[in-house]
């Protein structure tokens, strides 16, 4: 590979990362918090999967 090739595959794991990192945050705030009606079935949701 060359390197724009390696930046850009980097830069889309990044991206994939934070994505991962939002994600996982979201539905343990949703867990922890009472008040946030927050289901892991709404957030496959929000991503597509369901």
């Amino acid at each position: 590979m060359n390197d724009d090739t390696l930046r850009l595959s980097r830069r889309w794991r990044w991206a994939g990362y934070i994505a991962l990192a939002a994600v996982l945050g979201l539905g343990l705030w949703g867990y922890t918090d009472p008040d946030i009606i927050l289901t892991w079935e709404n957030l496959l949701a929000l991503c597509g999967l369901a």
